[in-house]
């Protein structure tokens, strides 16, 4: 069967996926190809009530419009394609076509989740027995929104290429990561970038756990001046995140270098655990107190020796001094640490 252009009408979910707005780049490239490849194809169509209605090939269509005009006649099949067929068409085949193109996948990704967030009915019978487990343990609330597994699902796309991880970190981004640095996302694999304000899919995915939104695009900033790659990246934020409300403060002023914090996190903490033994003592003040009664036990194993201070103490004490020796108290650790005789301080490990 053949039909005129003019009569094709839009997806009825087309209007969900950028608005309605076509790619111009896609024309151009689909434009440059008909006179070699042709029209590759019947173009796919439903009827409803009087009016037809493309499944896909929005760009096709727009490109044999502006190179043959509207009343042009095309080759189209006829479906008889419920509302989830409909949808699932058009979005497997912009999936497919524009797999470089990441605001192409968050907008059809976002599309399907919307779409099954609508039409809880469908979500339910989607999930079949899941829905038993789920109804006892899962939040009310959680339970009735879609989840990556169920995009995946509904769409049945491949494994290969779409994953349930690479579903979700899609999902993450476009729902944690900051508005504005949302827009500036390139499909960009690897962390390379066409230009120095676009943010690639890695670092998207990356900056996306962090809480705050402005926050956001101050790690942002600190991760460009570190020139790792989206893994180095990926293990910092994940420090970052771990980190203590102090330590995190100071990364964002640049007090501490990000590059960093996992020192800083094992400084803070075994700071901590010393700071507990010796209460309102100062840590270098604790290392005089005890540094005499170290010598006169002359072997640190001998702990009865030690008044006041156990073998845990001793631990701590090592721990605090290969953390920080080359910042704080060196030359006093040094003269410690050569009076030691035989089982020192730097055996207790």
């Amino acid at each position: 069967m053949k039909i005129i252009l003019k009569k094709l009408k839009p997806n009825p979910f087309k209007k969900m996926i950028n608005k309605g707005n076509l790619n111009e780049t896609q024309i151009k490239e689909i434009s440059g190809n008909l006179d070699e490849l042709g029209l590759m194809g019947a173009i796919p169509i439903v009827k409803i009530k009087d009016n037809y209605h493309l499944v896909n090939s929005h760009h096709r269509v727009e490109s044999l419009k502006r190179k043959y005009g509207e009343d042009y006649k095309v080759e189209v099949t006829i479906h008889n394609y419920n509302d989830d067929q409909l949808l699932r068409g058009m979005v497997i085949e912009n999936l497919a076509q524009r797999g470089t193109d990441f605001k192409e996948e968050i907008e059809n990704i976002r599309t399907v989740e919307q779409y099954l967030n609508k039409n809880n009915d469908k979500l339910k019978a989607l999930r079949g027995p899941r829905n038993a487990f789920k109804s006892k343990f899962a939040n009310k609330n959680r339970f009735n929104e879609a989840t990556a597994t169920d995009v995946k699902e509904w769409l049945k796309l491949s494994e290969e290429k779409w994953s349930h991880d690479t579903i979700n970190n899609i999902m993450n981004i476009y729902k944690k990561l900051d508005s504005k640095l949302l827009e500036k996302v390139g499909y960009v694999r690897g962390g390379s970038k066409e230009n120095e304000d676009q943010l690639s899919f890695e670092d998207a995915r990356n900056i996306s756990r962090i809480e705050g939104k402005q926050e956001q695009h101050k790690i942002r900033k600190i991760l460009d001046e570190t020139n790792l790659d989206h893994k180095g990246k990926s293990k910092l934020i994940t420090a970052y995140n771990n980190s203590g409300e102090e330590i995190k403060k100071k990364v964002l002023s640049k007090q501490i270098d990000i590059v960093d914090i996992d020192y800083e996190i094992d400084k803070s903490k075994h700071l901590k655990d010393v700071g507990y033994l010796v209460q309102k003592q100062s840590i270098s003040d604790w290392i005089l107190e005890i540094s005499d009664k170290i010598k006169e036990a002359g072997r640190i194993m001998d702990i009865s020796k030690i008044n006041g201070c156990n073998k845990t103490q001793l631990d701590l004490l090592y721990r605090y001094i290969k953390v920080d020796f080359d910042k704080y108290y060196k030359p006093f650790l040094n003269s410690l640490i050569k009076n030691m005789q035989n089982k020192n301080i730097r055996e207790i490990k």
